[in-house]
Formats: structure tokens, C-alpha cells, sequence
């Protein structure tokens, strides 16, 4: 669970503080910036936690707060308050906010409006200076397996919990990667195994810093490490040592390259400014495999990154677990150019169910066409259940921001964890545009209590027709 005065998006977080006094609205802004104090532009932090500190002019009865990271990769900060000359960023586990070895740029406006002023009030005054900070780095030294022991045999091939731990409470954002041999190679033309790479918060994980992985091959020996996730303007740090597990029995004759079901037919697309953003659909899928039925890619803020988002169907007469996308880039010769992994957002699919995924990727200079396919688990990974979702559709506010809001009621019967709500944007002729996703307010609900979300779009969006809603929650 999440502080409950914290709405933890994919780019942004809000903080709302209005304990205002009634007044009459100005027409437009009066009061100069404000002066920034501390931390000094360009400091590195001591400590995961920062208090930013400013001199307001006088008048000023409410100020305004942004806190953005390095290339836009991670979490930010979005908060209005009253007047006041510090606001304190706490570090993790109390938010989770601020990753390691990250830029973050800040900023401080003001207003004398007496009454609540939205971002787009003609009130506020010009922004301050913009200063920056840098926390501090990672290190994976100290990093030790909980379960299961390094060298144990489980009792079968069932999914199993890979849980660590890291000797500072202040890192929560991990990379865990799980192989058949110790090279962890991604590279489709050189691997000689499979490689499960995924993106951690330890901090929301039941229970904390765990990874529950596919099910697994009997009399195999499966080899792990992890470490801190550093991205932004951050270097990676080394792995930790690898850890190994084994399954009982003997294996099978002929493996697979991994342990998943064979992967349906989802298609396949060009590099953006060739023939177009998007990707042709998927074939379908049959006997519990589900299908692409939709991608695009286009270009992320983070230079020579992509977004890769997508819909996932359940065209089949039986539930579908855990959809895991994988999409490969190749270059003009057909040489592989990278590859990467992603479950979609909701992890059980009714039949006819679809659901959307998006995942960000660094494929290699001059790629030139990608293809997607799809795998799905044997069996549900939690004991997922879909609540109702009641949207007031789609608005965009004065910064050019895209929201969905609306709101969640548990009517599953029992209590729901970690509700999340997905939302996928069309064009007109339902095409996917694009995919977010975020958890609700709050992300823990009661039988027969309801959430709040507000799922936002930054930027690709423009020419959107229609918008699909969806949620999930799982029970303990």
C-alpha cells in the first residue's frame, strides 16, 4: 500500500494540500518568483531525502512545487500548497519517489490568490530559477538471497518467490534476471538460454523485494542475480553474485528455449518514418494462448529509447494467465538489433478479455522492423479479480495533459490488493494510440468500497477516438 497522501502515477505524483482562505480570484499574476535556497544547484545529496528550501516574496499565499527527474525517467513531483519556505521530499520506504544516482531539477512558483488556485489560474507568477540535485549511488555489495537458499531443491515446478534483501531500506527499484546458464544472454542469435530480465518495486511486491517467476521445467538448474535499478542519467552497477535453485525429476527430453508455452503469431511492424507507427495484428491464438491483436512503436523522451505499447486478447474458451509480450528488433540485414519482455497489465484474461501492455526499450541504432509475440502461464499467479470501473471521460487540462478519471467499486465479494486501472487509447479506425496505467486511490479496498484514478497521458494521445478502462485486484 501506497501513503495515502500519494498518488503514485507512471510520470508523475500529486500532491494536493488546500486549506485555503475564501477570496475574490485575481485576473493574472502580481507577485515575483521566488528565491531558491537550498540544496545548492548542482549538490549531491548525503541521504535518499531532501529538503528544498526558498524565499517567498511577500503576499504569496500559496506556491507551487515541481520536482522532475533526469530525462523524465522515473517518478516526479506535482504539488500546490500554502504558503511555506521548505517542503521536505522523505525518502524511501516512506515515499517511494526518488531513485539513486539521478538528476532531478526543480522549481518554485507563487500566487496571492486567497483561494485555491489550479494550475492554469492567471494568478500565479513566473517560475523561479530551475536548480538540480543528484542523490546518491547504488551499490549491489550487501544483496543476499532470503529464498530460496542459494543451491536449494525445490519440492516441484510450480512458481516460485525469488525474494532478497538489500542492507539500505532507501532502495526499492531492482532488476532481477533468471536464466538456465550463467552468460544471461539476451542476444536471440547467441543466447543459449532463456532470460527472464524484470523491473522490481520492491516496495509493493507481496512480500517485499520478491519476484514470482513462470513455472518451471522439472530437473533444471535455474541460475538468478539482481541489483539496484539505476536509470535517468545514472550508470548501471555490477550484478549481484548468482544465486542457483534447482527442480526434482528428470528433464525434458527435447527443452524448449523457455519454460513458457509456445508464443502465438502477434505480428510484426516497421521502424517509425517507414511504413508507418504501428504494426500489422496477430493471427490468433488457440487451446489458452492469447493474441497480439494491436502494437505501435514510437519514440521515447530518453534518446534512442522506444515505447512499445500494445493490446493483448483472450480469443479462446479459457482463462489466460500472466500474458508475457516479448518483442524483438532486427536491423535491414536481419541481424538481431535487441530484444525484451513485458506482462501486460492485467494478469488474468476471461475469454474475449483483452487488456493493454507497454514497455520501454533501447534497441540498437538503424533498426529497421520489430516483431511481437505472445506466451501465456500455466496457472494465475495471484488470485486476480476484476472490479467495476465507471469513467467521466477523457479531458486535457491547461498544460496539454490528457486525464482519464474515474472511479473503482470492489464488487468481487472480498477484499481487493493492489488495485490497478488500465487504460487504452484508439484512434478512429481502433488502432491502439497508446497505453498507461495506474493504481487507485486507495489501491487496497474493502468489499464494496470504491478508489478514485486519474490515469494521465503526457504526449501521444492526439487523434484519439475512443478509450477502454479496465481493472484489477488480487486477494491475499
Amino acid at each position: 500500500m501506497r501513503p495515502r497522501a500519494l498518488v503514485l502515477v507512471l510520470g508523475m505524483v500529486a500532491l494536493l494540500a488546500l486549506v485555503l482562505h475564501e477570496g475574490t480570484p485575481r485576473a493574472q499574476a502580481s507577485l515575483p518568483p521566488p528565491i531558491l535556497f537550498a540544496p545548492v544547484s548542482g549538490s549531491v545529496l548525503g541521504a535518499m531525502g531532501a529538503t528544498l528550501t526558498w524565499d517567498l516574496p511577500p503576499g504569496a499565499t500559496q506556491y507551487q512545487l515541481q520536482v522532475l527527474p533526469a530525462n523524465n525517467d522515473g517518478p516526479a513531483i506535482n504539488l500546490i500548497r500554502n504558503a511555506e519556505n521548505q517542503f521536505t521530499i522523505p525518502a524511501p520506504p516512506t515515499w517511494y519517489i526518488m531513485l539513486p544516482d539521478m538528476t532531478y531539477t526543480w522549481r518554485v512558483r507563487v500566487t496571492d490568490k486567497p483561494t485555491f488556485a489550479p494550475e492554469s489560474d492567471l494568478s500565479w507568477g513566473p517560475w523561479s530559477d530551475q536548480w538540480s540535485f543528484h542523490t546518491p549511488l547504488a551499490t549491489s555489495a550487501g544483496m543476499e538471497p532470503v529464498a530460496p537458499a542459494d543451491g536449494a531443491v525445490l519440492e516441484g515446478t510450480t512458481p516460485v518467490i525469488l525474494r532478497w534483501t538489500h542492507p539500505s531500506p532507501t532502495v526499492f527499484y531492482y532488476e532481477v534476471q533468471v536464466s538456465g546458464d550463467t552468460r544471461f544472454d539476451p542476444n536471440p542469435t547467441t543466447a543459449t538460454s532463456f532470460v527472464w530480465w524484470n523491473l522490481v518495486h520492491g516496495g509493493v511486491t507481496g512480500p517485499s523485494n520478491s519476484w514470482r517467476t513462470p513455472p518451471l521445467e522439472p530437473g533444471t538448474t535455474y541460475y538468478w542475480r539482481m541489483r539496484p535499478r539505476v536509470q535517468g542519467d545514472g550508470m548501471p552497477v555490477p550484478w549481484s553474485p548468482i544465486y542457483t535453485f534447482s527442480t526434482p525429476g528428470a528433464p525434458k527430453p527435447s527443452p524448449t528455449p523457455t519454460p513458457s508455452p509456445t508464443p502465438s503469431t502477434g505480428g510484426s511492424g516497421d521502424a517509425p518514418g517507414t511504413s508507418g507507427p504501428g504494426g500489422t495484428s496477430g493471427t490468433g491464438g488457440s487451446g489458452g494462448t492469447p493474441t497480439v491483436t494491436a502494437h505501435r512503436v514510437f519514440p521515447a523522451d530518453l534518446a534512442g529509447y522506444v515505447h512499445v505499447v500494445g493490446e493483448v486478447m483472450n480469443p479462446t474458451g479459457a482463462n489466460v494467465y500472466a500474458p508475457q509480450v516479448t518483442v524483438t528488433f532486427f536491423m535491414p540485414d536481419g541481424a538481431p538489433a535487441g530484444q525484451a519482455s513485458t506482462y501486460t497489465v492485467l494478469g488474468l484474461l476471461h475469454p474475449q478479455d483483452r487488456t493493454g501492455f507497454r514497455m520501454l526499450l533501447d534497441p540498437r541504432p538503424g533498426w529497421s522492423r520489430y516483431e511481437v509475440s505472445v506466451t501465456s502461464g500455466a496457472a494465475a499467479l495471484l488470485d486476480y479479480r476484476h472490479p467495476s470501473v465507471q469513467d467521466t471521460g477523457a479531458t486535457v487540462d491547461a498544460n496539454g495533459v490528457l486525464h482519464v478519471k474515474g472511479e473503482v467499486t470492489n464488487d468481487t465479494g472480498g477484499t481487493l490488493n493492489g488495485t490497478k486501472v488500465v487504460v487504452t487509447l484508439y484512434d478512429g479506425q481502433g488502432r491502439v494510440l497508446n497505453v498507461e496505467s495506474r493504481y487507485s486511490t486507495p489501491d487496497d479496498l474493502n468489499a464494496g468500497a470504491i478508489g478514485a484514478f486519474d490515469v494521465t497521458f503526457t504526449g501521444e494521445y492526439q487523434g484519439y477516438a475512443k478509450v477502454f478502462v479496465a481493472a484489477e485486484g488480487w486477494r491475499r
